[in-house]
């Protein structure tokens, strides 16, 4: 008589996992999945589900259907608005299109001066907060936002020389303990340019008088030089350290080179890709991109941890840094790291999520390859539509990370997950399937895939049962299904839909020995 016992088949919290055989599949984890995750998006109960998606910010492009190049935000303070109003934040966003300046809270408008006030053909650009205002590099021009008078201007040096090589100016930018930092100097690689204390346009490194706050530079030797091509800088929130991520080095300066600070070096071996491939979570953690490939962690003044080694990691090194730009940022929401690898040319990508607290990785991919971001900024504002990601389209939309959201703006996330594979040390028979989806879930489609060893049965097209199954408890389902192993797929790809799994439970037996044929050529 076969025997036959229940297995609980979890949700695979632990995400893709591409490390070992296919047979060997660790617990938890899958082989393949996309546009889900762990903790179900809704409710935040880690019980897995489709990912949240986009919707838009604002109902209308930035400037045409010119790629969105960056996106900052500034807040102010003002008088209290009424007896029942706490806050007295008051938060703008200002976004670049094709080289136009726009502010925004509930629409678009170009300040004094914004329109073609910076490079058109930058594939991207930056800037960076300094108080109320926004200054902007490009690699051909600098300007600022001043939002006492909603004007752009030039940034100009008051003091000393602004940092140029021949024609081109900076394209990286920071603000470090109460200065602008500048690097991406084509010709000057390595160098940095730090501003005076407070005086973004200072860049006397030499004054009458010397002083703890004047302006430096990192070519004035001793504590300063970095021989390194410095590819990004990183501004850690307890703002007494900056990070230089390096072409295959990591520097980090520690307090302020002109009152007796440092800088020392992290890591001799890895270094950081170009731009802003990296973010930081509340904890000061920093997560980057790799100059040669994979993610790593990083916790001030220790050396960086890979985090993909393990998991995606040959994904990760194929990625070309030439045509693809890679950004990262930190979601408080779903406690973990969205990764962005766009293509320059608009063609479709794969991008990731990292899920902090089951340290697993997640699959995504966007609905339109226009949605894939270059400029990536977290909004924070005070209530929950202004707090969160937004993300800079190739076709001149921003649109932010929603929870509730079903679709990517208004067009289809296409959801799906492989769990097992199911085997046992005979062949296997999935006698029966109960399934509990959340309340309120959509209905899913599962699928059974099965064949003579793990990686024929995942890669099989030939689907050996289906069913659907609905909100809440599903009556079992009893697919007879027979094989070595067998793989379960769910998943959905219908609009405005999302789902939620509680539970997967399998009543398997175990047959006899399958008789194999070898053939020979």
């Amino acid at each position: 008589m076969a025997k036959t016992k229940e297995k609980d088949i979890g949700f695979p919290v632990g995400g893709l996992h591409e490390n070992l055989a296919f047979a060997n599949q660790p617990h938890r984890t899958t082989a393949d999945a996309q546009n889900v995750r762990a903790y179900d998006p809704n409710s935040g109960r880690s019980r897995g589900g489709q990912r949240p998606g986009l919707v838009r910010h604002i109902n209308a492009t930035v400037n045409s259907t010119n790629s969105i190049q960056d996106i900052n935000h500034f807040v102010t303070y003002s008088a209290y608005s009424g007896a029942t109003t706490l806050s007295q934040r008051s938060i703008k966003g200002i976004v670049v299109a094709g080289g136009t300046i726009k502010t925004f809270t509930t629409s678009y408008a170009t300040p004094t001066n914004g329109g073609s006030a910076l490079s058109s053909s930058a594939p991207v650009i930056y800037s960076s907060r300094f108080y109320d205002d926004i200054y902007f590099v490009d690699g051909t021009n600098t300007k600022f936002y001043d939002s006492s008078s909603n004007t752009v201007s030039a940034w100009s040096a008051s003091a000393g020389t602004f940092p140029v090589s021949g024609s081109d100016y900076p394209r990286l930018i920071a603000t470090y303990n109460n200065r602008i930092i500048l690097s991406g100097l084509n010709g000057d690689p390595q160098n940095f340019f730090a501003t005076a204390v407070g005086t973004p346009g200072d860049f006397d490194y030499s004054p009458a008088t010397i002083t703890s706050t004047i302006a430096f530079a990192g070519n004035s030797g001793g504590a300063a030089t970095i021989p390194d091509k410095i590819n990004c800088m990183v501004d850690t929130p307890a703002g007494d350290t900056l990070i230089f991520g390096c072409d295959h080095s990591i520097f980090q300066m520690s307090g302020d080179i002109a009152a007796g600070g440092r800088i020392d070096l992290i890591s001799g071996t890895v270094g950081m890709a170009w731009g802003r491939p990296f973010c930081v979570n509340p904890d000061g953690m920093v997560y980057f991109f790799g100059s040669r490939g994979g993610i790593y962690a990083m916790a001030s003044g220790m050396a960086p941890r890979r985090l993909t080694s393990d998991r995606i990691d040959e994904r990760l090194a194929t990625v070309d840094m030439s045509d693809n730009l890679v950004t990262m940022a930190w979601d408080d929401r779903q406690q973990g790291v969205y990764l962005f690898i766009t293509p320059l040319d608009g063609s479709a990508t794969v991008n990731y999520f990292y899920d902090q607290r089951n340290d697993g990785w997640w699959k995504d991919v966007h609905a339109t390859a226009a949605m894939n971001p270059i400029g990536v900024h977290l909004y924070d504002g005070d209530t929950e539509d202004d707090r969160r990601i937004l993300l800079g389209g190739q076709d001149g939309y921003v649109r932010a990370i929603k929870m509730s959201a079903t679709n990517d703006d208004t067009a289809t996330i296409s959801s799906h997950c492989y769990f097992g594979p199911l085997t046992m040390s005979r062949t296997v028979c999935v006698e029966e399937l109960y399934a509990v989806l959340a309340n309120g879930s959509s209905d899913v489609t599962f699928e059974l895939y099965s064949g003579p060893d793990s990686e024929n049965a995942f890669n099989s097209t030939a689907v050996r049962f289906t069913g659907t199954w609905n909100a809440g408890s599903n009556r079992p389902r009893r697919p007879k299904t027979r094989d070595t192993y067998i793989w379960i797929k769910v998943k959905n790809t219908t609009a405005s839909q999302a789902w939620a799994m509680e539970s997967i439970r399998a009543v398997v037996s175990e047959g006899s020995r399958l008789m194999r044929r070898v053939f020979s050529q």
